[in-house]
């Protein structure tokens, strides 16, 4: 069970408490009413969230939770990781005779980044008390960094990886 499932029946279950505790009362204090209704109404919102996620978007979120990727050049260009921890493998990506541009944020988070190995690419990295490290570029702290790979070259078609980076950590393999 994710963490996003456990706060979604946690605040369902404190809602319904709170309901059923308020109406077989019959004492209906607005204030008590109103707090219940939000709680499962929150509740519910956060299960439609997390439940009806879709791959047909541009953007891939995971958020108090872990999930694995792949590249697909149909929909995903920006995976984003808010307090959880993710694997991106690019591996199967294929430039087209054009070149692209992917975006990774990492926030409170980990990304595990596997890079195409016959692709040239360079990534540009914005990091706020976080790093990169593994086979890709190994930086941290606060800045902008920009890394080639050793296939790159501004004449021909390649990979742009646009990686923000606060709080967390991305490794690249």
């Amino acid at each position: 069970m994710s963490f996003t499932l456990f706060l979604s029946l946690f605040a369902i279950g404190a809602g319904l408490g709170l309901l059923i505790r308020e109406i077989f009362n019959f004492e209906l204090p607005m204030p008590r009413y109103l707090s219940g209704v939000f709680l499962l109404l929150l509740g519910i919102h956060f299960m439609i969230i997390q439940l009806g996620k879709t791959t047909d978007s541009e953007t891939y979120t995971v958020v108090f939770n872990e999930r694995n990727f792949s590249y697909n050049s149909n929909i995903s260009n920006e995976y984003v990781v808010v307090f959880g921890a993710s694997r991106i493998n690019l591996e199967n990506l294929d430039l087209n005779n054009e070149s692209k541009s992917i975006e990774i944020d990492v926030v409170f988070g980990h990304a595990d980044v596997v890079l195409p190995d016959s692709i040239p690419y360079i990534i540009e990295s914005n990091i706020a008390f976080g790093g990169t490290d593994g086979n890709g570029p190994n930086n941290g702290g606060i800045g902008d960094f920009t890394t080639y790979s050793n296939e790159f070259s501004s004449d021909s078609i390649y990979l742009t990886i646009r990686a923000n980076v606060s709080f967390g950590s991305i490794t690249w393999r």
